[in-house]
């Protein structure tokens, strides 16, 4: 629900726009009207709180608008139609009213468009400068079912109204994005047409009183019964009851001696709607009942009814590959499921049956899903969605994936669970909740989990760690390998737990490709368990997970329709040998050998994850902490050298220099990884090994291909027999290409030259860096003297710091330049 604040800025907002402005009842959390007649009324929430018949000739002052808002809080917002504010308002009633328009080729130009809170549509158009009487769904013998009109002498509930079903009045085109455009012709004469067949207030001539029985005074002894026809009268002519009240209220107050109170009216005009309705719904009973069924009125169809449920509880939008997504209501919540699903399928028959207690036809749930997915892609807005993270405006948020919806806001200050986050987060069958994230805990309780054996895997595994948590970024893959019993299953799921919680933690590789792309696009940090080593394409396609990428399909064989899986995920692999081999894989990885844990220190599984379930939150909580802090360090990492993952590298050094002031140190280690990982795809490689074998002793050598590979067949060792081996000197060229880099990196330059008709190649040792020379090649500077220059007042108090697993706390005094926090390289 609005606040008053913000009724009160639209309201000022309408009467700065020209507007006369009125305050309208307002509608309780039960659905009820503020109105005495309650639950009785028939128009709760649209009619005026005041006598507004001055308000028609002259515009309420901004003073008035803010006592009546502060002396009504819960008041709509209504805005006179007519003369006056230069508006005339056409009131569609939802996809019935849709209908009506569409069915009579009547095309509503662009203008300021509200959505009410019913699911109808309010199009405001200016005032064509002639008299425009209302009029409510028919004209003479023109039937206008579902569309109303607010000219002169009406008035319209608007932004930021609330309805008795729940939702609010919102704006589609809003003033301040698209002008109030003039009213197309054919509402026009409409219009006019209604002008030339109205009598007085609007009310048809041929009503049962004539007009000139409404100048009669009305004696005290006669008001209710007076009132009570006149009303009545009214209502036969299908005048809405909350302009009925308007009328009648008026005539009580010019004519009635002395005037009822308005309360009264209120409860005399809805009684007798009431009534009118019940009579009505009598006559069109007993009407239906002799007629067959060639003479029964056409009603509305089920899918017409699933499309208005849609339209009224959902929020229909669109991806940025034009895939169609619904925002609902669930248990007290918001989620997004998209319109193909089976449980949006499922949610839209459940409200079906909720609102008819009838099931609805399996064609009629076809029909409208394939137009609720049409105005999803052409009428809804854009929206990128995420899954388990995301940034917005300079915060991180991470998707706790919990019934409530939640998520963990990062920024710079620290970290807060968001009720409400700005980001539409996508789950998949496979996300499972995260626990919530507790403070005052340390990463020290991170290492009772993962059986690590030195403290360089243990800053490489923070930064990975970290990392996942970083949206739109190159995420390493970390490979764990090593004997059987050595917990590499183990470190994997614990990793997804705190990353990203699964129903089914592990999983095989696909050998489908598509099966594989499916699955990536599905979980964030997917862990691949047990393998024995990888075809080319499933190496290519982690490649892709690790960096970006994705696959394009046909969705159906039988048509042109692609299908987009795209992702940037966090895969995670594990072995007893080490499964990456091809140079491009293993570069992107972070190599983690684990040793075969002593049978002493072995623990139960259920005593493990009991401990662990236990010790989570807190690590979580600490892992949060390192990130702000790494956010504030961050920006001031420069390197001079970049390794091929060079956004991990920064956001590893902040976040090792946030836990224990190791920046230098981590940077030394994974260069060291590097250079670990290159010589497996070294050693991997036969070709490779045999070159590295054959410029042992060598600084250069120079000859043709087909020299050159009568050389190495001679390197012992080696297997000419082999598939793998190359046979002709071409293919030989081509296998040293493809492992051009890491030759390179482990030390061996190659190249080919031309001369004439001669093709040759040239091969030169240089000596490769070793990790420290690589981290030399590092450095970072600080732009801003103080890492907590960018946080709030409120935040300045040093006992609210986070605490390192060292114990220190890293927010500094802004006044101490003795409690700077230094790097140095």
């Amino acid at each position: 629900m609005a606040t008053r604040a913000q009724k009160t800025a639209a309201a000022l907002k309408y009467e700065k726009m020209g507007l006369s402005v009125i305050p309208l009842h307002g509608v309780n959390p039960d659905g009820s009207c503020t109105c005495d007649a309650g639950q009785n009324c028939s128009s709760p929430g649209k009619h005026p709180r005041i006598n507004w018949s001055k308000y028609q000739s002259e515009r309420a002052t901004p003073k008035k608008i803010r006592g009546w808002l502060k002396y009504w809080p819960n008041s709509n917002i209504g805005i006179i139609t007519g003369a006056l504010s230069g508006i005339i308002v056409l009131d569609v009633d939802g996809p019935e009213g849709e209908k009506t328009l569409r069915d009579g080729n009547l095309r509503v130009p662009c203008t300021v468009t509200v959505k009410t809170g019913g699911g109808g549509w309010h199009y405001w158009f200016k005032h064509p400068g002639f008299e425009c009487r209302n009029f409510a769904g028919k004209i003479g013998k023109t039937i206008l079912h579902k569309v109303d009109f607010r000219g002169d002498g009406g008035q319209t509930a608007t932004v930021p109204s609330s309805h008795r079903s729940g939702n609010f009045y919102e704006f589609i085109l809003s003033p301040e994005e698209t002008e109030i455009a003039p009213a197309p012709e054919w509402l026009l004469e409409l219009i006019k047409q209604q002008s030339a067949t109205a009598g007085s207030n609007g009310v048809s001539n041929k009503a049962s009183i004539n007009p000139e029985e409404w100048e009669v005074a009305i004696p005290q002894g006669q008001r209710n019964d007076q009132l009570t026809r006149r009303a009545g009268s009214l209502l036969a002519k299908k005048i809405p009851p909350s302009e009925v009240f308007t009328i009648i209220q008026a005539i009580n107050e010019k004519h009635c001696s002395p005037p009822l109170p308005g309360k009264e009216v209120e409860v005399l005009v809805s009684s007798i709607a009431k009534a009118d309705e019940r009579k009505n719904q009598s006559k069109k009973s007993s009407s239906n009942a002799e007629k067959t069924g060639d003479e029964e009125k056409e009603k509305t169809s089920q899918a017409d009814i699933l499309i208005k449920i849609a339209a009224v509880n959902a929020y229909l939008f669109h991806d940025e590959t034009m895939d169609a997504f619904a925002n609902i209501t669930i248990k007290g919540h918001r989620e997004t499921w998209p319109t193909k699903s089976k449980f949006f399928k499922h949610w839209l028959v459940r409200q079906y049956y909720e609102q008819t207690k009838k099931s609805p036809t399996g064609e009629a749930v076809r029909q409208a899903l394939n137009v609720i997915e049409a105005k999803a892609i052409f009428d809804g807005a854009e929206h990128k969605l995420s899954l388990r993270v995301a940034e917005h405006g300079g915060s991180i948020y991470y998707d706790l994936a919990n019934d409530a919806w939640q998520a963990v806001r990062i920024t710079s200050a620290g970290w807060e669970v968001a009720d409400k986050p700005p980001i539409i987060f996508r789950r998949f069958k496979n996300t499972a909740a995260q626990v919530m994230p507790e403070r005052g805990g340390s990463l020290e309780l991170f290492k009772k989990y993962i059986n690590f054996k030195n403290e360089c895997d243990w800053m490489l595994m923070y930064a990975v760690s970290a990392s996942f948590f970083i949206p739109g970024i190159p995420h390493p893959i970390p490979i764990f390998y090593g004997d059987k019993g050595s917990a590499k299953t183990t470190a994997q799921r614990v990793i997804r737990k705190i990353v990203d919680p699964a129903h089914r933690d592990t999983m095989t590789l696909p050998t489908d490709k598509n099966e594989l792309a499916l699955l990536l696009m599905t979980n964030y940090a997917p862990c691949f368990d047990n393998l024995d080593g990888l075809q080319q394409w499933q190496s290519d396609m982690l490649c892709q997970a690790a960096t970006g990428g994705g696959i394009s399909k046909r969705e159906l064989y039988s048509d042109m329709d692609e299908v987009i899986l795209s992702f940037l995920r966090c895969p995670m692999l594990n072995g007893i040998n080490l499964v990456a081999s091809r140079d491009d894989l293993l570069d992107r990885s972070i190599l983690f050998r684990l040793e075969r844990i002593k049978e002493e220190k072995r623990m139960e599984e259920s005593i493990f994850w009991k401990e662990f379930e236990k010790d989570r939150p807190f690590i979580l909580g600490a892992l949060l902490d390192a990130i702000a802090i790494a956010k504030r360090i961050y920006p001031h990492v420069k390197m001079k050298r970049l390794p091929r993952m060079a956004d991990f590298a920064r956001w590893g050094y902040a976040v090792n220099e946030a836990i224990s002031g190791n920046g230098k140190k981590f940077i030394e280690s994974y260069y060291q990884n590097i250079a670990g990982a290159v010589e497996e795809a070294i050693l991997a490689d036969q070709v490779s090994a045999a070159i590295i074998a054959f410029m042992n002793e060598k600084t250069e050598w120079e000859g043709t291909a087909t020299n050159l590979l009568e050389k190495l067949n001679e390197i012992p060792g080696v297997d000419i027999k082999a598939k793998t081996w190359p046979k002709r000197a071409h293919t030989l060229t081509k296998r040293l290409n493809k492992m051009k880099s890491a030759l390179s990196d482990y030390g061996v330059s190659f190249e080919t030259w031309r001369n004439g008709t001669t093709r040759g190649v040239t091969l030169k040792k240089h000596g490769h860096d070793d990790a420290h020379d690589d981290a030399c090649g590092f450095e970072a500077s600080l732009s801003e003297p103080r890492w907590n220059r960018h946080r709030d007042d409120s935040d300045a108090d040093d006992a609210s710091a986070p605490t390192l697993s060292n114990g220190k706390k890293v927010l500094c005094d802004l006044d101490d330049p003795d409690s700077l926090l230094e790097v140095e390289i």
